[in-house]
C-alpha cells in the first residue's frame, strides 16, 4: 500500500527506475530496472537503510552533471545528474577509485522525473 509520501514520490519518477544501489535479488544489467511501484516497495527500503548516503546528502554539496543518452527507442534525451561522493578515492582501500552515487533526472512534460539511481564505479 502506498502512503501519501510514496504517492508524491511516484509522481516525481518515471514509470521505471534504474537503481543499481537498491540491492535487488539476482541483480543483472536488466534486473535493476524495475517498475516504479516495485522500486517504491522493494528498492527504496535499501536506500533508506544507507545512513552514510543520507548523511552525505544532508551535509555535502553535490556536483551537477548534464549529459545526454539514447533511450531504448533511440531518441536522444538530456540527463541531469546530481552526483554525491559516497567514498573518496583510497577511502575503501589503497588505489581504490572511490564511489559516487548519481541521481539522474530527465524532463517530461516540463517537469523533472527521477530516471535512475546509479553508482560510479
Amino acid at each position: 500500500m502506498l502512503t501519501k509520501d510514496t504517492i508524491k514520490l511516484k509522481e516525481l519518477c518515471l514509470d521505471t527506475i534504474e537503481c543499481t544501489l537498491c540491492g535487488y535479488r539476482n541483480d543483472t544489467i536488466v534486473d535493476y530496472i524495475k517498475p516504479v511501484n516495485y522500486f517504491l516497495k522493494n528498492g527504496l527500503i535499501k536506500l533508506s537503510d544507507n545512513t552514510k548516503l543520507w548523511t552525505i546528502i544532508a551535509t555535502d554539496k553535490p556536483d551537477i552533471i548534464v549529459s545526454g543518452y539514447n533511450d531504448n527507442l533511440g531518441h536522444g534525451e538530456r540527463v541531469y545528474g546530481i552526483d554525491y561522493t559516497l567514498y573518496k578515492p583510497n577511502e575503501l582501500g589503497k588505489k581504490h577509485e572511490g564511489v559516487q552515487v548519481v541521481f539522474d533526472y530527465v524532463i517530461r512534460q516540463k517537469n523533472f522525473k527521477l530516471a535512475a539511481i546509479t553508482t560510479i564505479p
